[in-house]
């Protein structure tokens, strides 16, 4: 329990679920908050999950007219949650009146940048992409929150350099992780039990590559690099709606037999406990919460620059990172880097110290503080308002 008093604080998103990187970010800095004595209050439009305990439902307006209108109607309605009297509000997404904004990505600008480049060809933003790219230039701008949550220096620095938002407005702290549930002693429980379920034997050197967005995180080159090592299988967790190009490009490498699709996994802890290194190759990330699981279960992992949390390789976990584009051949190097630091040093161990400031109750104590920071400066800005007028 935090010192202090509990604030009624306000989360507000577009839906309550249970998948989704930013979905489950809210529940997880939700739970902390309410653990630390908080008053919790969701606002989202849609609820894909029950409402638990441990908040207050609430629901914004939404519509079945189409995106552009369901968007003008969370905006209107994050205006009367700014206006309803709580000591904080947090913003899980792109809305305006929010006095702390939880940036789970990066600037909308940078994405259509990288949409293009995959594309082959600049991407002409449609009505909906100006929208969302006005909302994003007021949030940064005119009307700007207290204090920006970040997920990585990649994120903040982008920020800073599409808008000059001023860095230390900016707070980095990055999602949590279930050090208990992501842990190494799962290989002795799960490893040959899961290799012999694939058929991957025991000398192989397993690949894991978790998520979807499959495209933009990289999978066809880290494929091919696999392709090109006979002793290494790919074990891909998640759906895709690339995944029938994925396989017949499998097939078309003559990996078929190497290349296990297993879906999405509720027991995906078992797939780190089977793994050898995990690959993701995002051409945008920020920050990438598969990267903190895999370490948290002694994985090293192979990563782009464009990843946030590859700011969390130091030592010899630092032989994991892409330095330039995610090419077969570059991220097949950054593969035999990983395995050659392995031979000489105990990667498991250093891969589990890396995760270990990252857990979810120190994400929720950052969180924790900053919510009173800015309850603090909020009330401040209030007083010298009421004070000049």
């Amino acid at each position: 329990m935090s010192p202090g008093p509990g604030l009624r604080v306000a989360l507000v998103h577009r839906v309550f679920a249970h998948v989704g990187g930013s979905e489950l970010d809210l529940i997880q800095v939700g739970r902390s908050l309410a653990n630390q004595g908080h008053e919790v209050h969701v606002h989202c439009a849609r609820y894909r999950s029950p409402p638990e305990p441990w908040f207050h439902a609430h629901r914004l307006r939404d519509s079945r007219l189409g995106r552009l209108v369901r968007y003008r109607r969370l905006l209107a309605s994050a205006r009367e949650v700014a206006d309803a009297g709580y000591d904080v509000v947090v913003g899980f997404g792109r809305t305006l009146g929010q006095d702390l904004y939880r940036c789970e990505g990066g600037t909308h600008l940078d994405y259509l940048e990288v949409v293009g480049r995959l594309a082959g060809k600049p991407v002409r933003p449609s009505l909906y992409d100006r929208m969302i790219l006005d909302v994003e230039r007021r949030l940064f701008t005119t009307e700007a929150p207290f204090k920006v949550v970040s997920l990585s220096g990649l994120v903040r620095d982008e920020i800073h350099r599409v808008y000059g938002f001023p860095k230390e407005r900016i707070e980095v702290v990055t999602n949590g992780v279930d050090l208990e549930r992501f842990h190494p002693r799962n290989r002795a429980r799960d490893r040959a039990a899961v290799r012999g379920e694939l058929g991957i034997p025991a000398t192989a050197t397993a690949v894991l590559f978790v998520g979807i967005g499959w495209d933009r995180k990289g999978l066809g080159p880290i494929l091919e690099a696999v392709a090109a090592r006979p002793a290494h299988h790919l074990v891909v967790a998640g759906r895709d709606r690339e995944e029938g190009r994925i396989q017949a490009l499998a097939a078309n490498l003559g990996v078929a037999g190497r290349a296990h699709f297993v879906g999405a996994r509720t027991d995906v802890e078992r797939h780190y406990a089977a793994a050898d290194v995990l690959a993701l190759a995002s051409f945008q990330e920020a920050f990438g919460n598969v990267v903190l699981e895999a370490l948290a279960s002694g994985v090293p992992v192979v990563v782009t620059r464009s990843v946030g949390a590859s700011e969390l390789l130091r030592g010899p976990l630092a032989d994991g990172i892409v330095p330039g584009d995610a090419t077969p051949t570059a991220v097949g190097e950054a593969l035999d880097r990983v395995a050659t630091r392995a031979a000489v040093a105990d990667l498991g161990a250093f891969s589990r110290s890396a995760a270990e400031p990252h857990g979810i109750e120190a994400m929720g104590a950052r969180m924790d503080a900053l919510v009173r920071d800015v309850a603090a400066e909020k009330r401040a800005a209030r007083s010298a308002q009421a004070r000049f007028f």
